[in-house]
């Protein structure tokens, strides 16, 4: 049940941070796959689960999540 708290909590962590990235004007096409770097990065940093492929995978889900959480609010926002 923890393990369930914690990624939600980290999607929007990785959303923000990801966010860091923009002044670089770095192409729109990249920013899933940095998200999912960031994903990766913080369930290893806060050990979410055990064995290495399930961080690897869980980090992931974690980072498209933000990915996709960050399109809905700026099309929310839009009014799109």
């Amino acid at each position: 049940m923890e393990t369930q708290y914690t990624a939600g909590l980290l999607i929007p962590a990785v959303a923000g941070l990801t966010q860091i990235f923009h002044p670089f004007k770095i192409p729109q096409r990249f920013m899933p796959v940095i998200s999912i770097a960031i994903g990766i990065g913080l369930v290893f940093l806060v050990g979410l689960v055990e064995p290495i492929r399930l961080n690897i995978m869980a980090g992931i889900v974690i980072g498209l999540s933000a990915s996709g959480l960050y399109d809905v609010v700026k099309k929310t926002v839009a009014g799109k």
